[in-house]
């Protein structure tokens, strides 16, 4: 990511979806930051999409790993990934 996430807000989980989600679409980054700077609700997705990232990362390495709370991380980050994309729509 370019310093474009720089300012973007005071919560390390924005910046940090916020660089996540420049990860996962690249080609979006112009958009991501330009949104998460001006919407809040937009900003709450990129805390929710790096929230539920890490838990699937914690969940998924874990040595107990509970098979069922990995599926359900998968697809709670598929469905913020689909809000994310259907935000990046409307600003296309």
């Amino acid at each position: 990511m370019g310093n474009g996430a720089a300012g973007v807000g005071d919560c390390a989980g924005v910046t940090g979806g916020i660089g996540r989600l420049v990860r996962r679409f690249p080609c979006h980054e112009a958009a991501i930051v330009n949104l998460a700077r001006r919407d809040a609700d937009f900003r709450e997705l990129c805390r929710g999409y790096q929230e539920c990232a890490e838990a699937l990362a914690r969940w998924s390495a874990s040595d107990v790993a509970d098979l069922a709370r990995v599926r359900e991380y998968r697809r709670l980050l598929a469905a913020l990934e689909g809000e994310i994309e259907a935000a990046l729509a409307r600003v296309a």
